[in-house]
């Protein structure tokens, strides 16, 4: 055999290890097999056990103490691995690697919001915004002073070590990759991972859709506008002052949430619509008709929902 045709992997385990299920996370693992199938390269799903309701395709869910046990990874077979890390589970990165799998870890963040001594001031930030209380706030700025005081020094170690644990660790945006890489050279790591740009997967049907040249002069916004990542409030000033300022313009925001988060702003501006969620086709249907995709959060890894409207031919603003 070749080392060209040795390099190409016969059986990939897409390994997700968050503590949620398969279905309630935005990035589909279908999407990631449906690629590789077409490539021909068959797959097999791993999760932890609970993860696999609703979800499409064949699973082998198991438990937390078989992850980090090299035999199981041989029983599953498989010779090379994508896993959904968010820079952690380092011991199942390193069972993979004993057990001879190539690994890609799926990263999350450039650093900003989980490296206490990296980045002090983005992670108080986004420790105590995910706060809807000014208690919470208050609890969230101890845990960090806690963090920064006692967890610092090994939480910088404990970073470095998950991303050497990997072949190779993947962020979804080339700017993303740069801070991250600056990132472990602040916090003197003794040698650099191999990091690659890998954007989340986009559902076939954005990619084929005729494209719209002519559209009406609407925006939309779509995602999860009950989480405070999101910022229904600078959503709310922006669409209030554009279509102030743009007489005929309407717009639609979309996701968990809008209906109850934009509720006054629709009541007092007929011309903005606000639905909750909505299936992929009526998304499509809705972001290939509008001029402009609006993004409001206060942090993205790689906004699924940008790439889906530029495959759309549309424009994004964030």
């Amino acid at each position: 055999m070749s080392p060209i045709a040795e390099a190409v992997p016969r059986r990939v385990a897409l390994v997700w290890l968050p503590p949620m299920k398969l279905i309630e996370f935005s990035v589909k693992s279908e999407l990631y097999a449906q690629g590789l199938r077409a490539a021909g390269v068959e797959t097999v799903t791993v999760c932890l056990e609970g993860a696999e309701p609703g979800y499409s395709l064949p699973t082998v869910a198991t438990t937390r103490a078989r992850l980090v046990d090299p035999a199981f990874w041989r029983v599953v077979g498989c010779d090379s691995a994508v896993v959904t890390t968010w820079h952690h589970f380092t011991d199942v990165l390193l069972a993979l690697r004993e057990t001879g799998v190539r690994t890609v870890a799926v990263a999350e963040s450039d650093g900003l919001q989980i490296s206490i001594r990296g980045h002090p001031w983005p992670t108080f930030r986004y420790m105590t915004y995910t706060q809807p209380t000014w208690r919470g706030k208050l609890g969230a700025a101890k845990h960090w002073l806690q963090r920064y005081l006692c967890r610092g020094g090994a939480e910088s170690r404990e970073l470095i070590a998950n991303a050497l644990a990997a072949d190779v660790q993947t962020l979804a945006g080339y700017g993303p990759l740069d801070e991250f890489r600056r990132l472990l050279v602040r916090l003197k790591a003794h040698e650099l991972p191999r990091l690659e740009y890998l954007p989340y997967p986009v559902r076939p049907a954005f990619c084929s859709h005729t494209v719209a040249i002519e559209r009406p002069k609407r925006l939309v916004a779509v995602g999860r506008w009950d989480a405070a990542q999101k910022n229904t409030q600078l959503l709310d000033r922006s669409l209030r002052r554009l279509t102030a300022a743009r007489a005929g313009w309407e717009a639609v925001v979309v996701g968990p949430g809008a209906p109850e988060r934009m509720r006054e702003l629709v009541r007092t501006h007929p011309h903005i619509q606000a639905i909750g969620p909505q299936p992929p086709d009526r998304v499509r249907e809705l972001m290939g008709s509008s001029r402009a995709l609006l993004i409001t959060s206060r942090w993205e890894s790689g906004p699924i929902v940008a790439s889906e409207m530029l495959a759309l031919g549309g424009t994004v603003v964030g």
